[in-house]
């Protein structure tokens, strides 16, 4: 009702009243910015004083000082006795100064400057002005030069520059004051002018809507049923809106009464009221209801008053349900209708999984941390006493293999991350062949047993020809993670079942132990990534959680499933599923060892210890070895020499020319083209390696008899014509 009683006023009335109104506000404008320049003016002329008097006083005491020593040097040039009083006298009148100047100190720098210069006058009048006189008086105008050489001519000299110094200091403050005083005399001009144009725009924009308005503002009967319906249609629909946001919304208006909430809150909170029943409790009903289901209900109901009083930036608060154990993140903002806040909005975030990750993430860096830091200590500790002691042959092979399976156990370590980051980005590959999954299960129980004595792994081989269609390497990390989480979490030992099966199309593989098994809670986070079932037991274990979500990685990949069954505290069983690829395979003969005929093999490799090693351990295999750091030198030979085999790395450092390049060039050339090519790189890149025509692709780090092995192989089958093979499954492998 103000609001049309004020448009029901005459226009006369409505003008003078903002005219009244405006003048009032350029009066209180106009004393305003007056007050403030005066302030201003005050407060700097005051500075301006002090600092000129400290300079004045600075300056007087520094002349004084020159006058003493001007006078001196007088009196032992031409032993003018006058000069000699007045020097002296001197001592009196600066002492004087100093009265006066500490009279004016307000800063740390004119506290140092009058310490120094009573502790010059100290100096000077009581010591080395008196020394030199008596010296002097005495006959030895030598002592004299000897007293004003060793210290007191450098004492003056500094005390003369400090006292420069800190008057300069005194000069550009006091340019500075002025410089500021000016600057707010401007501003405050610039400020009264903008003001003065505001309010003859504000008078003229006032003027200009009031003479375009009718005299008497016609007034409106306006049907409210119509409105009505159409405000109701538009509430409901913005009702509909809430109510599909996973979040849960509560708006409440500046005195904390809700306004409008969604069903995700009531549900999240699991009110059994309706919407419209909720809406327009006071803020004690609905802060004691939420804070009756949270952990710290104080915080909680503490956060939500200050968030409905708060009128400036956004707020975040983090809490925990009672039942069930969730983590939410609520984070309030201020709803305004232009300038005006008329609420608050409150966003109820269920980040329970989020949190969980966190936690995951942040205990696994410390398990990564000591998984780390294990085996490095061991290599580190061996490695010292191998090379700062004297030990006997079998205790030196003793301390090699102890460094040489903690190198591998970092390798594994440092390849599981790789692997998962690789596949999180979606970017790893596979070399899928046919192979023969119970030779695999075999090679990865030898390699597996030799870690333990107290546990039995046996296979049972049911099937007939387990064949799939896999990734040879990938398939063997798989079964080496199962069974070697069976030997783990079986600290008391038992017997570990691997056991191989058909059913219908498909291949099994069942791994059994009699371990710790799985609590039912974390099965269904079991292959998460960096999930570690949270237990006493498991703790003294080792493990970074990767090993079963990289296993369900691979088998993603393969088209096959892996699946758990497990008691707690009697064992669990892990079983794999492939696609079963029928028909007999040919199976490989093993390879036998082999001399290397005098082959030549170049060896392209930019890391000159590697190189070192690959080329010592093609040599033992009587391979006829050239090794070039760079690769702009080794393609500068190759038509001469002519090898059989190139060991070619991909990142070569200070080259312009790196690994894909080289193969390119090489490729190009006819007489060098079917020159077989075996990349050694650290990059997992084996697609484009192959398609670019090599032969082996190896990463870093492997075996360097795998290596030899697979140009053994290949050099056997295509001679010194230098034909591209491709090498089987078994190929590298020990």
């Amino acid at each position: 009702m103000k609001i049309k009683d004020y448009f029901q006023k005459t226009l006369s009335k409505k003008y003078a009243s903002l005219m009244v109104l405006t003048i009032i506000f350029f009066l209180v404008g106009a004393i305003s910015l007056w007050l403030s320049l005066h302030y201003f003016k005050e407060g700097y002329s005051d500075q301006i004083d002090l600092l000129e008097r400290k300079k004045d006083l600075a300056q007087e005491i520094n002349n004084s000082f020159n006058n003493a020593f001007s006078e001196a040097r007088g009196y032992f040039a031409y032993g003018n006795v006058t000069l000699k009083e007045h020097a002296l006298a001197t001592d009196e009148h600066v002492s004087s100064l100093f009265v006066q100047f500490k009279e004016i100190i307000s800063t740390s720098e004119d506290k140092r400057f009058i310490k120094e210069a009573e502790q010059f006058q100290d100096y000077y009048f009581g010591n080395a002005l008196p020394s030199a006189i008596s010296f002097y008086e005495d006959g030895h105008p030598e002592e004299v030069a000897k007293l004003a050489n060793s210290t007191t001519t450098a004492n003056i000299t500094n005390f003369q520059r400090n006292s420069a110094n800190y008057i300069s200091d005194l000069g550009k403050k006091l340019e500075a004051s002025f410089e500021r005083l000016i600057k707010h005399q401007t501003y405050v001009q610039v400020g009264f002018i903008g003001f003065i144009l505001i309010i003859l725009l504000t008078l003229l924009r006032i003027t200009r809507i009031l003479l375009n308005q009718q005299d008497e503002l016609k007034s409106k009967s306006i049907q409210n049923e119509e409105l009505y319906k159409k405000s109701e249609a538009e509430r409901s629909l913005n009702q509909d809106i809430l109510n599909t946001i996973q979040e849960g919304i509560l708006l409440i208006n500046n005195e904390g009464v809700i306004v409008q909430v969604n069903k995700q809150l009531i549900d999240m909170f699991q009110w059994s009221n309706k919407i419209g029943t909720i809406i327009g409790l006071d803020l004690n009903n609905w802060t004691s209801v939420m804070a009756a289901q949270v952990e710290d209900p104080e915080s909680f109901q503490s956060f939500l008053r200050k968030a409905t009083e708060k009128k400036e930036s956004d707020s975040i608060f983090i809490y925990k349900k009672l039942n069930p154990n969730q983590v939410i993140k609520v984070y309030c903002t201020g709803l305004y209708h232009v300038d005006d806040k008329v609420g608050t909005i409150l966003v109820h975030r269920d980040i329970t999984k989020e949190f969980e990750v966190d936690m995951m993430k942040s205990e696994f860096v410390s398990t990564v941390s000591h998984e780390l830091r294990t085996p490095l200590a061991s290599i580190l500790g061996f490695t010292e006493l191998l090379l700062n002691r004297e030990l006997k042959p079998d205790r030196q092979q003793k301390y090699f293999t102890t460094i040489y399976n903690e190198a591998k156990r970092l390798t594994a370590l440092i390849n599981d991350f790789l692997d998962i980051q690789r596949m999180e980005a979606g970017k790893q590959s596979y070399e899928k062949k046919f192979i023969n999954l119970k030779l695999i299960l075999d090679k990865v129980v030898e390699s597996q047993s030799i870690h333990t004595n107290e546990h039995q792994i046996s296979i049972i081989d049911e099937s007939n020809k387990a064949h799939i269609l896999g990734d040879r390497d990938k398939i063997e990390q798989v079964f080496t993670n199962l069974i070697n989480n069976s030997i783990k979490y079986s600290p008391n030992g038992g017997d570990i079942e691997i056991k191989l099966y058909h059913y219908e199309d498909r291949v099994f593989v069942d791994i059994k132990d009699q371990g710790l098994g799985i609590p039912e809670g974390s099965m269904q986070k079991l292959f998460s990534r960096f999930y570690r079932i949270d237990n006493s037991d498991r703790r003294r274990i080792g493990g970074t959680g990767l090993g079963l979500a990289i296993v369900q990685e691979i088998m993603k990949a393969h088209n096959g499933e892996v699946f758990v069954q497990s008691q707690y505290g009697s064992g669990s069983i892990f079983t794999c599923s492939f696609p079963h690829i029928p028909g007999q395979l040919e199976e490989l003969a093993p390879v036998t060892e082999s001399r290397a005929l005098g082959f030549k093999v170049m060896v392209v490799e930019d890391d000159q210890s590697l190189g070192q090693l690959i080329t010592e351990e093609l040599k033992e295999d009587d391979f006829q070895v050239s090794y070039f750091k760079r690769g702009k030198d080794a393609l500068a030979v190759i038509r001469e020499e002519l090898p059989d085999a190139i060991v070619l790395d991909i990142l070569l450092e200070e080259d312009e020319l790196d690994g894909w390049s080289i193969m390119e060039e090489i490729k190009k050339q006819e007489i060098l083209k079917n020159i077989p090519i075996f990349i050694s790189s650290a990059l997992d890149e084996k697609e484009k390696g192959f398609s670019l025509g090599a032969t082996d692709y190896l990463i870093k780090p492997y075996k360097p008899s795998q290596l030899s092995k697979a140009i053994m192989q290949t050099l056997l089958k295509t001679g010194k014509v230098g034909q591209v093979y491709i090498p089987q499954d078994e190929l590298g492998e020990e």
